[in-house]
C-alpha cells in the first residue's frame, strides 16, 4: 500500500445470513472487513466477506488466529457494538467497552469465544472464533 501512499484499516462489516436455528430465520453478525484509505484517509474500497461463496468451502479448516466474528439476537445490540467497540481489538478485548456500558464483566467461552451479558444474565452478544472456511475471496466495495 506504500506505494499508492494508502493504508489499511480493519472494520466492522454488518451481514445477515440465513439461521439453523427453528424460530431464528436470520443470524445477525459482524465480520471483520478492511477498508482502504488514501493518504487524506478517504475510503479508496472496502474488502468483506462474500456469502454469495459457497462452493468448495473447506468446512474442517481451523480458525485463523486473529479473526472473529461477533453475533447477537438482537441487531440493535449489533450496531451498538459496531459504534463502541474497535475492530482492531483482540477476540478477548472487543467486547470490553460494552461491558463497561452494561456495568458487567466478559465471560470467557468453550473455544476462544467471549460472551456479554447484562447484569440479569440477558445476553448482549458473543465474539467467537469467525470458522476457517470463510477465509475465502472477499466482495470488494468500491467507495463512490
Amino acid at each position: 500500500m506504500l506505494q499508492y501512499d494508502a493504508k489499511v484499516r480493519r472494520v466492522f462489516h454488518p451481514q445477515s445470513e440465513l439461521s439453523q436455528v427453528p424460530g431464528t430465520p436470520l443470524f445477525q453478525n459482524l465480520t471483520l472487513g478492511f477498508d482502504v484509505l488514501d493518504k487524506h484517509e478517504y475510503l479508496i474500497a472496502r474488502c468483506v466477506d462474500d456469502l454469495t461463496l459457497l462452493e468448495n468451502l473447506d468446512k474442517t479448516a481451523k480458525p485463523k488466529p486473529g479473526w472473529y466474528w461477533i453475533v447477537s439476537d438482537d441487531s440493535r445490540l449489533l450496531q451498538l457494538v459496531e459504534s463502541q467497540a474497535d475492530a482492531a481489538d483482540s477476540i478477548a478485548d472487543v467486547l470490553q467497552p460494552i461491558a463497561s456500558l452494561f456495568s458487567t464483566n466478559l465471560e470467557a467461552g468453550l473455544g476462544g469465544m467471549v460472551r456479554i451479558a447484562d447484569r440479569t444474565g440477558n445476553p448482549i452478544a458473543i465474539a467467537a472464533p469467525l470458522p476457517g472456511e470463510r477465509e475465502r475471496p472477499c466482495e470488494l466495495i468500491r467507495a463512490c
